[in-house]
């Protein structure tokens, strides 16, 4: 979590802990990870508590990290474009 960006890991944690207490069916959380070039990368992960069968407590958390920065980025672009003027930059 150390290199979780300040402002995602707070909701984060909520988010996994949420699922390790087994109020949602599985785990998903988009946030910002340090790089080991020094910049934040977005983070899709997601993934499901394995439970003890007798116990119900989770034992091991499985599932996927992916980056999808480059679509944060064409989001924002877009977003950027939408409802600014192309021209000037102003907001329309």
């Amino acid at each position: 979590l150390s290199r979780v960006h300040d402002d995602d890991r707070d909701r984060l944690q909520s988010e996994l802990r949420a699922h390790l207490e087994g109020l949602t069916p599985q785990f998903v959380s988009e946030h910002r990870l340090l790089h080991s070039d020094g910049s934040y990368r977005w983070m899709l992960a997601r993934g499901v508590a394995i439970r003890d069968s007798e116990t119900g407590i989770p034992i091991r958390l499985t599932g996927s990290q992916s980056d999808f920065t480059e679509r944060k980025v064409a989001e924002r672009r877009l977003a950027q474009s939408a409802f600014h003027d192309p021209l000037t930059g102003l907001p329309n």
